[in-house]
């Protein structure tokens, strides 16, 4: 039996309640995993449906439509060959044991967490999925997969961060790779915990860890900002980007399982520990993540974590936040009041932003659109024949109009003219500003089309200073 294993996690731009697409990023991302060379993929947290949904969770349509999706997975090809979240088979359900309720976080409100630690129960397969997996129940509760060579165990989103995580017991017990399925939303320098929590996990206790995460706005107000990783031993072996327009994007990493094993026998406080530790009930697989003759195998190497400065999460998170609005929403750009504060500056700033990244994207080859709708293409693709230059694009998706009063109303300025007292550092965005009655009275000015308004709060609520 083999030894190394290529595993996958993944970074998602899922929207919230759409199974068509959901579905079609799931499945590129099984493929991409596969191509790479992964015997196992893990997708973010509620991956079907879509994070925020809402009181949506209380209908019985979603439940409805995320398994017919389910269906649709276990029945593609693609999916054969593979240990997924949602694979060829259905091994064991592994419910959420606690959930997030502080902050923008109401899980409690939707869900019911899992108490029984180490138990499971048979749950019984909707008639649908028994005709595709020939099974009439599966395990559902708190247990780990033991495959031919290793052994995996599941954590989901807010484990990771509670006094007493799952990961700790599994890792005594002998599981020697945790997986997390995130939905976690951006918050400045969130990334430094995050890398923090997964390096000591596997720091203090050895193991391989795979975290997955959402990306994008999901059509809500927060933004998922991606930062999928593998790490091992307390070091990170592969690192996903934090603010992308890529809707999928896919990690993967080859390791030693004897470096695990290694490892934790040279820990002897931790050997005491898990000779006292309850075990797990164990769904066997009959499958394994190595294959036979893997010695001359290249395994991945360590790399350091690249961290975005404060002002370039600013800049970056609710730009990206702007765009997956904007092309979700289907309209023609923004409407940004300027009042000539640093509020509106900062918020045209942020848009210039936007029209940067869309640009990268560009030139970096990336077809956001791919699995979304050829309209979506062609609208934001470059066979507009826009130069792909951000200033070519602000005023092509901003209108703006400056608010200005002489201290008893508005100012009187009977024919619109450009403005040209804006900082020296805006001159790039190009703005198409204009002095005008009032705010809502010349918004026939703004050509065809409609607009989202901003208002000088384009910051968002999740942008939070620690």
């Amino acid at each position: 039996m083999g030894r190394k294993v290529t595993v996958a996690t993944c970074a998602l731009n899922q929207w919230a309640l759409d199974f068509e697409g959901n579905f079609q990023r799931i499945l590129k991302s099984i493929q991409i995993a596969k191509d790479k060379g992964a015997r196992y993929r893990l997708g973010p947290e509620l991956e079907i449906c879509g994070y925020g949904c809402w009181d949506h969770y209380h209908e019985s349509d979603t439940l409805l439509h995320s398994l017919q999706v389910l269906a649709a997975l276990l029945d593609s090809p693609i999916t054969q060959d593979i240990i997924c979240d949602v694979g060829m088979k259905i091994l064991l359900i592994r419910p959420k044991m606690a959930l997030a309720n502080e902050g923008n976080y109401r899980e409690l409100r939707w869900f019911t967490p899992w108490s029984r630690s180490r138990q499971t129960e048979d749950y019984v397969l909707p008639r649908m999925l028994q005709d595709l997996t020939k099974q009439t129940t599966v395990p559902f509760g708190d247990a780990v997969l033991a495959t031919e060579d290793t052994c995996i165990g599941s954590e989901v989103c807010e484990e990771l961060w509670t006094p007493r995580s799952p990961h700790v017991d599994m890792g005594l017990d002998g599981v020697e790779i945790i997986t997390n399925a995130s939905g976690s939303h951006h918050v400045l320098r969130k990334a430094h915990t995050r890398v923090d929590l997964v390096t000591m996990a596997t720091s203090k206790n050895g193991g391989i860890y795979l975290l997955a995460n959402q990306k994008g706005c999901d059509g809500d107000r927060l933004y998922y900002d991606g930062c999928a990783m593998i790490a091992m031993n307390g070091s990170i072996f592969a690192q996903g980007t934090q603010f992308s327009l890529d809707d999928v994007e896919v990690l993967t990493a080859t390791l030693d399982l004897e470096d695990v094993r290694s490892y934790r026998a040279e820990i002897s406080s931790r050997n005491l520990e898990a000779s006292k530790v309850s075990p797990y009930p164990r769904v066997t697989v009959d499958f394994a993540l190595s294959i036979s003759e893997d010695l001359l195998e290249p395994v991945s190497e360590p790399v350091e974590w690249t961290y975005h400065r404060p002002e370039e999460e600013i800049s970056l998170g609710p730009a990206c936040w702007l765009w997956d609005f904007l092309r979700r929403s289907k309209q023609a750009g923004f409407f940004l009041p300027l009042s000539g504060g640093v509020d509106s500056a900062a918020s045209a700033c942020i848009v210039y932003s936007m029209c940067c990244l869309i640009c990268e994207a560009v030139k970096s080859g990336s077809r956001w659109h791919d699995v979304h709708s050829s309209e979506e293409g062609d609208r934001w693709g470059t066979s507009q024949g826009t130069e792909n230059k951000p200033r070519s694009w602000a005023p092509w998706v901003r209108e703006a109009l400056l608010l200005g009063t002489d201290g008893i109303g508005p100012i009187q300025v009977p024919e619109p003219r450009p403005v040209t007292a804006i900082p020296e550092q805006l001159a790039d965005v190009t703005l198409s500003v204009y002095h005008c009655l009032s705010a809502v009275g010349r918004t026939q000015a703004l050509g065809s089309g409609n607009f989202l308004f901003l208002g000088q709060f384009l910051i968002p609520p999740w942008v939070q200073w620690p």
